[in-house]
Parts: structure tokens; C-alpha cells; sequence
């Protein structure tokens, strides 16, 4: 026994891409504003105990480099579109390398000859940019590595240069913290990448299973061939319309129309030139039985194989009933093309009236049936309404 199963496209490289850059950008506003407070605290901290004008220098870079980054996350935003990615990519990587670079030259702020919590001060800030910044930068690595490598490699820096002891220790715990960072931030970013790409798959699984469910609705209420209402959303829609009927001011009228000689149109030209004549017809049923200012709702629905039904809500009797039916008959017995040859069909037509014949769906359909019946033993190609005299049936 085999099962159909669900099968979902997988999510494009670019989708994710994209996905992740639209995480950084929006993550890069409150990085950018913390950072920047953080420099200025940096400037404050140290200042009183430079004698250069370095750190001023420095200060106003890194603002000035804060502010073209954020920019360009404006921009980046709203231009963020599918075809722009490459170049938002690129900016977005070129600024963290700009920021990266700015910050990791704050080490020639560092002097042996500052106080020790100055120069503690220092080192900790360049120590935690890295694993601070992984949670906002991380989720697109490449602008996280052009961000953090310049700045784990200040640290090296100042352990060959700075240090007078422990210079090899120094180098190799720096060199670790630096692939300790890395090999997070891989793991960090796949995990987006992971989260983003079953985030997509289920976005596609939800519409696909839309689609089947719709596709389900449309088999369940619709007929295939004709995609007019099939016999189970017939009755539905019909009982509702009973159940509203006001005797006095409204009445139900029902027309089942049947092809004539159906058979020997399939006999003569084939299956295949049946189902077209269903099809015209159904479509030349649907255009004549427009609403019109006696109508107030039509339904019509495809109940057997030759089978039409026709379902008028009234607003008054019976009245021009008859001849309503009378123009439908005439349009659809129009001339048609069928397997390259002219033909002309014919239908018969019985007409049921509601509360007059019958007030349930299934009685109001035989009593229409026996009058096409009599519309067809008379010759066909006519309308037949069921009799006045005709008794009302009682379903228990």
C-alpha cells in the first residue's frame, strides 16, 4: 500500500542570504548606538591619562565612521529587495570592517606607564567587542569576521609589542580566544541558517498544505468536469434556500435540464466530444441563467451525467418563470462546433415550484424529474412545467 507524501521545495541559498542580511540590518541600529556609547565612555575613561591628542582623533573616527554605517543601514533598508542583496552584502561587510579596524587601533591608546585599571580598562573592551557583538553580527559571518578580526588582531599585537613577559602566553591565549570566537560564530550562524531555512520550509509546507486542502474543498463541492456545483453542494445550497423561504412573498423554482439523445452523441463522435458538449452547455447554462429583477440568487450544479440543475430564489411566485426557461432552452440549443462538425443539441427542461410542490430539496427534484420526463416522452427539446393539480409531498 503506498502514501502520498508532502514534498517541499528546498529553500534557495538567496532566500537565506537574504534572510540573514534583513536579521543584521535590523539588529544593527541598537548595536551601532551601544557601541558608540561605549566609545565615548572609552574617550572619558582614558583621556586624563593621554597626553596625546590620539584618543581625540580616534573619537571622532569612530563617530564619524558610526554615522556613515548607519546610514547606510537606512539606506540598506529601504532598498532591501532580492535584486539589491549583492551590494547590501557588501556594505554591510565593508562597514563592519571599517568599524573593526577603528576600534582595533584603540591598542596605541595603550601605555604601560597608565595606571593598571586604565590600561585593564582598555584590554577588556577590546576583549569583549568580539563576544558582545555575536549575537547582533553573527547571524551573517562574514560581516562578523570583518568586524572582530581586526580587532583580535590588536590583541596579538599588544602581546608581541606591548608585553615584556609572558609575551609567548599571552600570544597563544590570544590566538585561542580568537578561534574560540570564530568557530562560535560559525556554529552560532548555522544555526540561523538552520532556524531561517525550517522557518521557510514551513512557510512553504503551510501553503502547500492550502492548496490541497483547496484542492480537496474544490473535489468535495465541485464537479470536475464542468467546475459547476456538484450534487453534495446542490443540496446544501438548496436546503438553505428552503429553509429561508417565505411562502407568501418568495418561492423556490428548480429546473432540471437533461441532454437529449445524449448516448448517440457519445455513440457517434466519441467520448471525448460528450464531454465538450457537457461543457458548453454547462457554460451557455450559466450565461442564461443570469439574475434578473424577479431572480434574487441562481445556483446551478451538475447533478448526474447529462444532468443539469438550475435553482432560482424568487422574490414573488411563479410569475415569467415559464418563460425564463423558455429563453434558456432557446440559448442552449444554439448551433455549436463539436468534433469539427455542426451540431445542434437538445434538452429538455422540467420545472419545479417550492412551497407549491414540495417543500423539501429531494421532493421538489422528483416532482422537476417526472415533469422533464414528460418534456422528453413528448417529443424533447421543450419546457415542461409540473402541473398545477400536482400534490404537494409529505416526507416524514
Amino acid at each position: 500500500m503506498s502514501s502520498d507524501k508532502v514534498k517541499i521545495s528546498p529553500v534557495s541559498g538567496s532566500l537565506i542570504k537574504e534572510r540573514l542580511l534583513d536579521q543584521l540590518i535590523r539588529h544593527g541600529y541598537p548595536t551601532l548606538i551601544a557601541a558608540q556609547c561605549v566609545a565615548v565612555l572609552v574617550y572619558l575613561a582614558l583621556s586624563p591619562f593621554s597626553q596625546s591628542s590620539f584618543l581625540m582623533i580616534w573619537i571622532s573616527v569612530l563617530t564619524l565612521v558610526s554615522i556613515i554605517r548607519f546610514f547606510s543601514l537606512i539606506v540598506s533598508s529601504r532598498r532591501f529587495s532580492r535584486g539589491n542583496i549583492k551590494w547590501i552584502a557588501r556594505y554591510q561587510v565593508l562597514g563592519a570592517l571599517l568599524g573593526g579596524i577603528t576600534w582595533s587601533v584603540l591598542i596605541f591608546a595603550y601605555n604601560p606607564a597608565q595606571p593598571l585599571f586604565a590600561q585593564l580598562f582598555l584590554l577588556v573592551i577590546l576583549v569583549g567587542l568580539p563576544a558582545s557583538s555575536l549575537a547582533s553580527n553573527a547571524v551573517y559571518l562574514p560581516a562578523f569576521l570583518a568586524f572582530v578580526l581586526p580587532i583580535m588582531g590588536s590583541l596579538v599585537f599588544w602581546a608581541q609589542v606591548f608585553t615584556t613577559s609572558f609575551r609567548a602566553e599571552f600570544t597563544i591565549v590570544s590566538v585561542i580566544y580568537t578561534a574560540l570566537i570564530v568557530v562560535i560564530a560559525r556554529q552560532y550562524a548555522a544555526n540561523m541558517r538552520n532556524s531561517i531555512e525550517r522557518s521557510e520550509e514551513n512557510k512553504i509546507l503551510v501553503r502547500q498544505i492550502k492548496a490541497v486542502n483547496a484542492k480537496l474543498l474544490q473535489l468535495a463541492y465541485k464537479d470536475p468536469l464542468t467546475s459547476l456545483s456538484n450534487r453534495r453542494q446542490f443540496e446544501e445550497n438548496a436546503s438553505r434556500l428552503l429553509e429561508q423561504l417565505d411562502g407568501a412573498t418568495s418561492s423556490i423554482a428548480l429546473m432540471l435540464v437533461d441532454v437529449d439523445n445524449f448516448k448517440q452523441v457519445n455513440d457517434n463522435y466519441g467520448h471525448e466530444a460528450g464531454d465538450e458538449l457537457l461543457r458548453e452547455i454547462s457554460e451557455r447554462i450559466k450565461a442564461s441563467s443570469r439574475e434578473s429583477e424577479m431572480i434574487v440568487q441562481a445556483e446551478v450544479a451538475r447533478i448526474g451525467g447529462d444532468e443539469f440543475i438550475i435553482v432560482y430564489s424568487l422574490d414573488a411566485q411563479s410569475t415569467g418563470i415559464e418563460a425564463l426557461a423558455q429563453r434558456i432552452l432557446h440559448e442552449i440549443t444554439q448551433p455549436m462546433a463539436l468534433a469539427e462538425k455542426s451540431f445542434k443539441p437538445s434538452v429538455s427542461i422540467g420545472i419545479a415550484l417550492a412551497p407549491k410542490h414540495a417543500s423539501k430539496i429531494k421532493d421538489l427534484v422528483r416532482v422537476a424529474d417526472a415533469a422533464m420526463y414528460k418534456a422528453k416522452k413528448s417529443g424533447g427539446h421543450r419546457v415542461e412545467i409540473a402541473a398545477d393539480n400536482t400534490a404537494p409531498f409529505l416526507t416524514e
